[in-house]
């Protein structure tokens, strides 16, 4: 009886060892399960914080390049601003210019008409002048005519017999 005994105790010891072999070992499964859990929640965490700081990273890069490209518009913004202004002050200046010069032209135009109409006034007075003096010229002719007995042709006649004879007596001497 002994056998069966030891063989009824070895059944047992080993029933009772594989029962708590089996729970150690789901304990031990258990554990680890806990433990793959906790690390995967460590992982998840650690990844979630890395998403937010890259995240924060990302969001201050974008404004940051943002700020950057807003700056640069800026100031190309302002660089051209200052472009056209100084080209609208040349032109300004180029207009005042040209007025000044146009200006110079009618000051010129009108001095010119001035002249004119001076010139014409004047021309009018020496033709009116000449008129005269031909009407005076006319009436001391007949004036001399009328104190020589003679007309002017019968005088210019006698002005060149007169000049025809003195040539004849120089060309003889």
């Amino acid at each position: 009886m002994m056998s069966i005994e030891m063989i009824g105790a070895a059944l047992v010891g080993l029933l009772l060892g594989v029962v708590a072999g089996s729970w150690i070992r789901r304990r031990m499964t258990e554990s680890q399960r806990e433990s793959i859990n906790e690390y995967s929640k460590k992982i998840i965490n650690e990844a979630n914080r890395k998403a937010k700081t890259i995240k924060k990273e990302a969001v201050l890069k974008a404004k940051d390049t943002l700020y950057q490209m807003k700056v640069d518009f800026e100031g190309e913004t302002k660089e051209k601003k200052e472009h056209l202004q100084s080209q609208e002050k040349r032109l300004i200046q180029k207009e005042e210019h040209l007025d000044k010069r146009i200006e110079q032209f009618e000051q010129r135009e009108r001095v010119i008409t001035k002249r004119e109409k001076s010139a014409e006034q004047l021309e009018a007075q020496l033709n009116r002048k000449e008129a005269e003096y031909q009407d005076l010229i006319v009436q001391q002719r007949q004036q001399l005519e009328n104190l020589a007995g003679i007309s002017s042709k019968e005088a210019k006649d006698l002005l060149i017999a007169s000049m025809e004879s003195e040539a004849k007596h120089d060309a003889a001497k």
